[in-house]
């Protein structure tokens, strides 16, 4: 008599068993057609939050998107500078302006 074996599949090999995977070339072509297939679509967040900037310095003068000797200069951070800022649908503007000055009292009177 026969017992009953409730095991599933046994499976004889003979020489070396391997596991064949498919080539990483053939693979990485794969989910390349699979994203074309899928149209345009933004980068996953795991990979936009791992290169993210999250702070960004305002107050430099060399990065001012207005800048004038005698008037002063206007920095702007937006989502092309600091890209988490898209996700909160924000911005920031600092300005530093020059007073007006009066150039008649320092301008010279020639008769």
């Amino acid at each position: 008599m026969q017992e009953e074996n409730e095991r599933g599949l046994i499976v004889q090999v003979q020489g070396e068993m391997r596991v064949l995977r498919p080539d990483e070339g053939q693979q990485h072509k794969e989910e390349e057609e699979e994203r074309r297939e899928q149209g345009p679509r933004d980068n996953g967040l795991e990979e936009t939050f791992c290169t993210m900037k999250f702070r960004q310095n305002i107050n430099t003068e060399k990065e001012a998107e207005v800048y004038s000797r005698r008037a002063g200069r206007i920095n702007v951070v937006n989502q092309h500078k600091l890209p988490i800022l898209r996700s909160m649908d924000m911005s920031a503007e600092r300005g530093n302006l020059f007073p007006v000055i009066n150039l008649a009292m320092f301008s010279k009177t020639v008769f």
